[in-house]
This record gives C-alpha cells, sequence and structure tokens, in this order.
C-alpha cells in the first residue's frame, strides 16, 4: 500500500517509552499530558511506515480519535461492526461520523486534507474492499479482519519510538501515552483558531471543561513553534 503514503502530503491508554528511557502510566487529571507540535506528528506519522500503520496513525491524529473508537473496545469482546466503518466516511461531504463514541455518543468531525487523500488512495487500492460500509477502515485483506486495540497500540509505541530514536520528536515532560496523537490534534485545532466549544464537541467530551483542561499545558513557545498550522 506504499501509493496510499506516498499520496498524502508530507506530513492515550498504555503508556508509551520517554526519550529518558522512563515509562509514564496514563493518568486523567493529574500530570499534564505531552502533545507533539505539527511537525513532530509529521514524524510519528511517517515513522509507521506504510499501509494501515500508517493510517491508523494519520486516522488518530487528524480526527483526534481514542484508539478504541478506530478499532472496537476488542479487550471487553467488541465485534468487529464497532470498529470505524468505510460507512462512517463520507469524503463527498468531507466529514467522518464516530457513531461508538465514549458513553455511547456520536459525532462528526470534518476531515482534513491530507486524510482524506490517503483515504482516497486507499479506495483506489482496495475498490472492492471499499464498498462494503460495514468493512472497518483498517481492514487487512490477507488476515481476513481487522486490526484489534493492541496491535494499534503498539503501532503507535513503535512509530514514536523511531521517531524519537531519528532525533525528530524531542523529549517530553509530563505523560507519554497513546492519547498523544488526540491530544496533539487538540491543541493543534486550538492553534488554528477553532473554538473550544467545537473542539470538545469534535474529541466527544461531555463538558468544555474537560477539554480546557486539555489545552492548558500550552505553552507560548509551542504556540509560536505551530503558528500557520493547517
Amino acid at each position: 500500500m506504499t501509493e496510499l503514503k506516498n499520496n498524502a502530503p508530507a506530513v492515550s491508554g498504555t503508556a508509551l517509552r520517554s526519550p529518558s528511557g522512563t515509562v509514564d502510566q496514563l493518568r486523567s487529571g493529574t500530570t499534564p499530558s505531552a502533545w507533539l507540535s505539527r511537525d513532530e506528528a509529521i514524524a510519528l506519522v511517517s515513522a509507521a511506515g506504510d499501509g494501515l500503520p500508517y493510517l491508523a496513525c494519520l486516522l488518530m491524529w487528524r480526527l483526534g480519535l481514542r484508539v478504541v473508537e478506530l478499532t472496537g473496545d476488542r479487550r471487553r469482546g467488541a465485534a468487529d461492526g464497532d470498529a470505524l466503518a468505510w460507512g462512517d466516511i463520507d469524503l463527498e461531504s468531507g466529514f467522518a461520523t464516530i457513531r461508538r463514541g465514549k458513553g455511547g455518543k456520536s459525532r462528526r468531525i470534518p476531515i482534513h486534507q491530507e486524510l482524506k487523500q490517503a483515504l482516497h488512495s486507499a479506495r483506489r487500492l482496495q475498490p472492492n474492499l471499499t464498498k462494503d460500509p460495514a468493512r472497518p477502515l483498517l481492514y487487512n485483506e490477507s488476515r481476513k479482519k481487522a486490526p484489534g486495540y493492541r496491535t494499534v497500540l503498539r503501532w503507535v509505541k513503535e512509530a514514536f519510538e523511531r521517531a524519537v530514536e531519528s532525533g525528530e520528536i524531542k523529549p517530553k515532560n509530563g505523560i507519554i501515552g497513546t492519547h498523544i496523537l488526540r491530544h496533539s490534534a487538540a491543541r493543534h485545532w486550538e492553534n488554528s483558531h477553532t473554538k473550544v466549544s467545537t473542539i470538545s464537541t469534535w474529541l466527544g467530551h461531555t463538558t468544555i471543561l474537560v477539554t480546557q483542561d486539555y489545552l492548558r499545558t500550552l505553552s507560548t513557545d509551542q504556540a509560536e513553534e505551530m503558528a500557520g498550522i493547517e
């Protein structure tokens, strides 16, 4: 699926290993969670490689997804139908519908142009598979199934570690978790002057206070670094 990545513009749960070699467990309401600048997010997505790992990381970043919203929570015996599927993606209108969000909430999120191009490429590469609206976006044709929660966690972890080793991701303070792409999406949206209430809706938060907590560690230096994000 090399075309899927090549056609795209250059671009939390289980803890990830930080550059210092320590492992911090992702917790809520305690230590501020780490996030990535735009260039670092691009580096992580690129470090995922090609094909499904690349698409998974791109989806989580550009849609601000929880891992379970992408894969379905198979740790609790969820069926394949719980995964984000092609029927949830409307490339014509440019919106993705998350029907199985936390607490059973559904929401619509605009699809970033980069992600839209990657999805168009995936459809060209697998036209028969993508015609089925119930087919998971991450369906693996050779294995006849979509990857599970733990597999996607591993993809994010390995991509993060590769990007750190290459020097493309700087050392982080705070918690390094698999929500790092989701946290990054929230901050990138804020930097592009999206209203906090809109960000809250896109993230599927129960209240705007949760979203404000997500954004509270945005520093002046980081905001300047990310100025002009698209």
